[in-house]
């Protein structure tokens, strides 16, 4: 009953079906240690939402679909490390543990996030796990240890068919990789589904972790020899019609009609186990798409957990739940991520004004703090946490990845350089804007002008004074010296701020944002958050 309760059919029909091949492909994507079920938005569960996904109602699903079509392929899009506190306590230990209880998969792909703890961190993940990894592109020459593991593609059998799954990995991601070099991801695809052809393999499947915007790009350009795109990174959702929850990407599939008239299908399905992807795919004798049918399986309370994977997991929560069900403090709102990608978003406020108040023991002489600004990138705000109590787990779901705060000395000009980096995506329509590399501020005001061209949106900003009676804004001065306090990830390099990392001074490094967050929580008890125009935008 739950199964077909959720599953909505798109169907482009085509006469003769019953003589056509049959392939059907069940994934899904960017799974983040979601080894618990969560609410809608992301977060913890809480006692007025309907918990969704999780580990046990993914076995479940993965359960019934593979009955319903037995031969199906099983594919995983990578990231399946990092993003909940399962993963920070018990790293790769509880992942092989747990991706092995699920039903045979064919192929994973490497994602950005099974780096995020280097070579050590993946390698005993890799020698336990059942199943083939992909990367075509991950270039393993100088660390063989690792690459007796990872394959550049895997010929799998259905129906008397061969199929080819090739995986992908995009090269631009800020991780300990060692000295594994991530290779241009076109030319890695077209080399492999040569070598496939040459092997009288006429279906190719491209198992990608580059996220939907890129699949888009190289569907258009990339070897006719490959069919479908199945996608992770970006998570998007992708849906045809409306969704049970969330607002779609695009279609499932997209179809990219490439100058020949060729036809590729990409599909993804969204994050976080909120949905497994479930598509069938018709085939003529030459190994062509004719056809298509299917869409992304919701699951939501109608699938019910399975009972062996709800048992195994209870051995684990024992040993975690004393540590992450702690209660911090009390948030008086919901303190939410949603818009952080388009400006202020009050999760990364108090967040930046969290930091900046660890600041305060630091001031020197007659400053009233050691820091004049906070900056935040808006990409590792991962989860909104809820009005209530906050937990531990509810906090690293926020902020999962373990970075340390880290402050330094930067001139204005750097800085505004910096703040117009930010913004320097491309504006999609007159009133909306999207920036990935979007930060989040505190100690400063900034105004930009998302219809002005790249390059020139930011109109003003304003910074807090720290040597002052009463505090107060005035412009940035290009030549002034600022401390910023922000996250080693940001400082270092991460998201391509060079303005930042090329020109800082006098670095000092603390402590790891988590626990300045949970010190702050602790010591506040009960606090809130609004939104107070720190980041506006105008359109005109």
């Amino acid at each position: 009953m739950g199964y077909w309760a959720v599953l909505f059919l798109v169907v482009v029909p085509v006469l003769g079906q019953n003589d056509m091949y049959k392939l059907n492909i069940i994934h899904y994507n960017d799974f983040h240690a979601h080894f618990d079920e969560i609410s809608q938005s992301g977060g913890t569960c809480d006692a007025v939402a309907p918990c969704v996904g999780g580990i046990s109602r993914l076995a479940t699903a993965i359960k019934q679909a593979l009955e319903a079509e037995p031969e199906s392929l099983v594919l995983n899009g990578g990231d399946t490390f990092q993003g909940t506190i399962w993963y920070n306590i018990m790293r790769w230990n509880v992942s092989q543990h747990f991706m092995n209880l699920l039903p045979q998969h064919d192929a994973h792909v490497l994602g950005n996030h099974e780096f995020d703890h280097g070579i050590e961190g993946l390698l005993p993940y890799l020698e336990r796990l059942k199943t083939n990894v992909l990367g075509a592109n991950v270039n393993t020459t100088l660390e063989p240890e690792l690459g007796q593991y990872v394959k550049n593609y895997v010929i799998v059998e259905r129906n008397n068919r061969s199929i080819g799954i090739i995986g992908v990995l995009l090269t631009a991601f800020t991780a300990d990789t060692g000295m594994v070099v991530v290779e241009d991801e076109l030319e890695a695809i077209n080399r492999e589904a040569a070598i496939l052809a040459e092997q009288n393999v006429d279906i190719i499947i491209v198992l990608s972790h580059m996220g939907y915007s890129m699949d888009q790009e190289l569907a258009a350009k990339m070897s006719p020899e490959v069919d479908i795109i199945v996608g992770a990174h970006s998570h998007t959702l992708l849906f045809t019609g409306d969704a049970p929850f969330g607002t779609p990407g695009g279609d499932y599939p997209t179809v990219i009609t490439q100058d020949s008239g060729y036809q590729i299908l990409i599909v993804q399905a969204s994050a976080y186990t909120r949905y497994l992807g479930d598509i069938t795919v018709f085939f003529n004798d030459e190994g062509k798409i004719v056809s298509w049918q299917g869409q992304p399986i919701y699951l939501g309370t109608s699938i019910i957990k399975d009972a062996r994977m709800e048992a195994e997991l209870d051995k684990w929560r024992s040993e975690l739940y004393p540590i992450s069900r702690e209660v911090l403090g009390r948030s008086l709102v919901a303190l939410r991520r949603n818009t952080c990608y388009g400006g202020e978003c009050n999760l990364g406020s108090w967040v930046c004004d969290a930091f900046l108040d660890q600041m305060l023991p630091r001031a020197q002489g007659s400053n009233w703090n050691f820091a004049h600004l906070c900056l935040v990138s808006s990409g590792g705000l991962r989860a909104n946490i809820n009005s209530g109590d906050v937990t531990t787990e509810g906090l690293l779901m926020a902020l999962p990845f373990e970075n340390k705060l880290q402050s330094f000395e930067l001139k204005g000009k750097y800085l505004l350089e910096a703040l117009e980096y930010s913004v320097s995506a491309v504006q999609t329509n007159p009133n909306s804007f999207y920036s990935y590399r979007m930060l989040q501020i505190g100690g400063l005001r900034n105004t930009f002008n998302a219809s002005a061209p790249s390059g020139s949106r930011l109109i003003s900003s304003r910074v807090r004074c720290i040597n002052c009676e009463v505090p107060n804004y005035s412009p940035v001065d290009p030549e002034a010296t600022y401390r910023v306090i922000t996250q080693d990830y940001l400082g270092n390099g991460g998201g391509g701020y060079s303005a930042i990392t090329n020109n800082r001074e006098n670095i000092e490094d603390y402590d790891y944002d988590y626990a300045a967050l949970q010190d702050y929580m602790r010591k506040s008890k009960i606090f809130f958050q609004d939104n107070d125009e720190r980041i506006k935008m105008i359109y005109n």
